[in-house]
């Protein structure tokens, strides 16, 4: 990675910068600057290039007044303005991509380079030009202090870097020697403290996103003039969000009849107080932060509001889906959840506007709880010891803060010593079950514990999505009282934002049950000892991919999330620009994902190769299977066909599964309907056949259509992708 990198001093203790170079020529890492407190206003082309300012204070490392830990010290004052002088880096801007600047601040601040405006944080859009007595538009705490945070390092690194794109940079004239400056201001006329500190870097062509590094903590101040999503507008006090609840307010803007959210409409859904704090387990260290979210009264009491739709309740989740580049895997997951018939959280997209700075795209959750429009289990009370009283509800789940389920309901504070002790003894036993020599034992197996509806549903789902943490991480369940069911119930399905081969950690491959890994407290792989639930499974299987599961209704379903989205995916990825950066380069063809339309075609591929692979070993899980013929799973297929690798660049396998024996042959199409290839088979018995298929090299790039007839009868289909 090649960086121009001037560092100003550390922003903080223990923050990590990367080397500073300019290809391997060092720069400097702690220059001077000079300064000028806010008196009087600093004159005109203060913050240009041909600027005297001989009459300027020289400092170095952070600047300000009334916390006692600022290098340089200066007077009460509601402004100080900055400038640092660096030489020309003309042989360099060819190679430059953007340019990022670090900012710790308190409490709002300009940023210009050459003259030009490049960054403007908590200062009114509507001046231009403010003056030394201008006040920024809100409070905003200085973050370097309260770094590094007690819960983790990654859980408190929020000293974001702001982007610069190159079309602005080119503006600048960087050609010649530049000046970095910056006016800084307070929230208030010489308001009780004043702080500033900034480092910088240029990002060249070949940089390699992390979102671990410091320097990997970038967004772009992009303003939002309209939205297809409704806007969340929320607004803290001047020490932000934390991993513990604060107080906010939350204003939702959501017109109806198609007309686009603007930031300045009324509030329409909602406009009240809140208490917000930072969501999440490894997620916390991503820059985009997740968000846990409860209305209340003026008074705190919680206060059930419906938002955007659906059913009134106070706890909601924001999520920010920042791992998964096309920003559908959760939502999508849940759909297809509830359509098997279970809960699963209802979710609305929308535009969140964080202390005036846009977010970007969020999904607003239900959060899993008790509940008759959620989990729709008795409400157990602290007196329920005894009997059937004892016996439910409970929520809990595996990949918690407790070994090996944490209870969640009923809650820490309020649950019983005796209702403790209940859910884990049941859970206990059924992991006993579970992983003993009498599973299938019909009084002693895993059927006395678990729902088998409610487990192939659940399994279902989560081989579909192939979700990195399945079985293991957000592992949910829930128990009603036994008069109701005497069973454990699967679900409701949570975090499915690392799956369909997307993700910060996964790996793309579409083949294998995730049913063999999870936690080693519930062995669920030894369902499928019994024949009866594999019968389930692939009833239920095949059932599902003649409707919400045949190709055609996942693909409507991903299109029509992405039309809901609309314009706003192009601006959640200019102010997050890791879209063309991957985390696993040894995985992924990084070209095939540096577009949002690429993640979204590469996302509808991996899902009709994972179909394609689960009808097969959905076979191979009861051979006797002879509940429904495999006909018109994809709409038009009676013959199950799979092609990999998919996409290809010189070889290609096709692997079919024969009803009925008879004479095969191959036809390639491509998407003007020209026949590219015919290949000839002769007759083929039923069954499961492999085929390679030569001469594919010299197909030129694109989409095509491979279809199998037998006996000159269309019988089925794959698209396959060709690439170089």
């Amino acid at each position: 990675m090649k960086k121009y990198v001037i560092l100003m001093a550390a922003l903080m203790s223990g923050m990590q910068f990367l080397s500073a170079q300019v290809g391997t020529q060092d720069v400097f890492t702690d220059p001077e600057y000079k300064y000028f407190v806010g008196t009087s206003d600093p004159g005109i082309g203060w913050n240009t290039l041909n600027y005297r300012d001989s009459a300027w204070i020289k400092g170095r490392g952070s600047i300000g007044y009334g916390d006692g830990d600022d290098s340089v010290t200066i007077d009460t004052t509601t402004s100080v303005y900055i400038r640092y002088y660096f030489p020309s880096i003309s042989n360099e801007i060819p190679k430059i991509k953007a340019m990022v600047i670090f900012a710790d601040f308190d409490d709002g601040f300009i940023a210009y380079l050459n003259g030009h405006e490049i960054v403007r944080v908590n200062m009114a859009d509507s001046i231009a030009q403010p003056t030394n007595m201008q006040t920024a538009c809100r409070s905003h705490e200085a973050e370097g202090y309260r770094f590094p945070h007690p819960a983790g390092w990654w859980v408190y690194n929020p000293m974001y870097g702001y982007y610069i794109d190159s079309a602005t940079l080119a503006q600048c004239n960087l050609k010649t020697a530049a000046v970095l400056a910056f006016e800084v201001h307070n929230d208030s006329i010489k308001g009780s403290d004043l702080s500033f500190n900034f480092s910088f870097e240029f990002i060249y062509d070949d940089f390699n996103y992390s979102f671990e590094s410091g320097f990997g903590r970038f967004r772009a101040i992009v303003p939002v003039d309209s939205s297809p999503l409704p806007i969340l507008k929320i607004e803290t006090n001047e020490f932000g969000i934390d991993t513990t609840s604060v107080m906010a307010n939350l204003g939702i803007i959501s017109n109806q009849s198609g007309r686009y959210n603007k930031p300045d409409d009324p509030f329409t859904d909602y406009n009240g107080r809140i208490r917000i704090k930072i969501h999440g387990a490894a997620s916390r260290m991503y820059p985009k932060k997740s968000y846990k979210i409860e209305t209340e009264d003026s008074t705190g009491a919680n206060n059930n509001v419906s938002l955007l739709g659906m059913p009134p309740e106070n706890d909601w989740m924001l999520i920010s889906e920042y791992s998964d580049k096309c920003l559908i895997n959760d939502r999508l997951t849940y759909d297809l959840g509830r359509a098997t018939g279970e809960y699963a959280p209802r979710s609305r997209y929308c535009e969140v506007i964080l202390n005036g700075i846009d977010q970007g795209i969020y999904c607003l959750n239900e959060q899993i709880k008790r509940d008759k429009n959620r989990v729709d289990i008795a409400k157990l009370k602290p007196g329920d010891s005894t009997g059937v009283d004892l016996t439910g509800g409970y929520i809990f789940r595996i990949g918690g803060d407790a070994y090996p389920i944490e209870v969640l309901y009923p809650k820490s504070d309020s649950i019983t010593q005796n209702q403790d002790r209940y859910i884990h003894d049941l859970f206990d036993s059924c992991s006993k079950a579970l992983a003993g020599n009498y599973v299938l034992n019909p009084e002693r197996g895993y059927k006395k514990y678990l729902d088998l509806n409610a487990l192939a549903n659940y399994m279902i789902v989560t081989e579909l999505s192939k979700n990195e943490d399945a079985y293991a991480g957000s592992f949910y369940f829930h128990k009603d009282k036994d008069d109701v069911s005497d069973k454990i119930f699967l679900g409701p399905l949570w975090d499915y934002d690392n799956a369909y081969g997307t993700g910060v950690w996964n790996i793309p491959d579409y083949t294998g049950w995730s049913y063999y890994g999870g936690s080693p407290a519930f062995k669920i792989a030894s369902v499928m000892k019994d024949t009866t639930f594999r019968r389930l499974f692939a009833d239920k299987w095949f059932g599902y991919r003649k409707g919400i599961f045949a190709l055609d209704s996942l693909y409507d379903r991903i299109d029509n999330q992405v039309d809901e989205m609309g314009t706003a995916v192009e601006r959640n990825y200019r102010i997050w620009q890791e879209l063309p950066y991957i985390f696993h380069p040894d995985k992924l063809d990084k070209d095939s994902i540096n577009t949002y339309a690429g993640n979204i075609e590469r996302l509808k591929t991996w899902i009709a190769n994972r179909v394609d692979w689960i009808d097969r070993n959905a076979l191979k899980l009861y051979p006797d299977y002879t509940g429904i013929p495999l006909t018109d799973l994809n709409g038009k297929n009676e013959t199950l066909v799979a092609c990999y690798p998919n996409p290809f660049s010189s070889e290609l396998t096709v692997l079919l599964n024969l009803e009925r024996p008879g004479d095969i042959q191959f036809e390639i199409l491509d998407i003007t309907g020209r026949k590219c290839r015919i290949y000839s088979k002769g007759w083929l018995g039923a069954g499961e056949t492999k085929f390679q298929l030569d001469g594919m090299q010299s197909l030129k790039s694109g989409f095509y259509i491979l279809n199998v007839f037998r006996n000159g009868k269309l019988t089925g289909s794959s698209k396959i992708i060709k690439m170089e």
